[in-house]
């Protein structure tokens, strides 16, 4: 029988990993960043696009500042994103990841069918960004909720919503004989390694 001490570890654990499904999380956003950024420094290099940038106006659309306003939103979300994987609570957290990750991945599919064709770098980035925030669309999905992490933890008692099993709780109780031969019930404590039944 498991002692109170590894009760209380269990939905603990739990905890832990979903916390460490946040930094993960939190991770894939700096990945994808980077390759954002890195994907619009490499475009600067080619000379057609930068002829157009110098113009004002790429693939037919014009760099108005109400256009630049447009696009700082947009990229801010990936970079919000990182600090907020790391410190949101679940279920906010989950929600989150959702809607940006499902937000980036449909904008950076548009932008293949929009203006000029694709230069072969720009496609190749953009497999890049849509696999790892389609991936994260994934992972925030498959997120067990807190009550399910606690039942899937083993806590004993099948408390799913935070109950933590306690030493009184009937799964903790043991019937031990006394020295004069009736039944009482006994509560089983471990006292490092030390098993203690009052009453004896």
């Amino acid at each position: 029988m498991r002692t109170v001490e590894q009760q209380q570890e269990r939905p603990e654990a739990a905890a832990g990993i979903r916390r460490d499904r946040g930094k993960t999380l939190s991770i894939l956003w700096v990945f994808a960043t980077v390759n954002y950024l890195y994907c619009d420094v490499l475009a600067l290099m080619d000379h057609d696009y930068l002829r157009q940038v110098l113009a004002g106006s790429v693939g037919g659309v014009d760099m108005t500042g109400g256009f630049l306003l447009a696009a700082s939103v947009l990229m801010e979300i990936p970079m919000a994103m990182i600090v907020l994987s790391w410190v949101l609570r679940q279920g906010p957290n989950r929600i989150a990841n959702l809607v940006a990750g499902s937000v980036m991945t449909v904008v950076q599919l548009g932008t293949l069918f929009a203006g000029n064709a694709p230069t072969p770098s720009y496609l190749f980035f953009s497999a890049v960004e849509i696999g790892t925030t389609a991936f994260i669309v994934w992972y925030a999905w498959t997120w067990p909720k807190a009550g399910h992490s606690h039942l899937t933890a083993g806590s004993g008692t099948g408390a799913g919503a935070g109950h933590r099993p306690w030493a009184d709780s009937p799964s903790t109780r043991s019937v031990v004989p006394s020295r004069d031969g009736a039944h009482r019930g006994g509560l089983k404590s471990s006292v490092r390694g030390r098993s203690v039944r009052p009453g004896l």
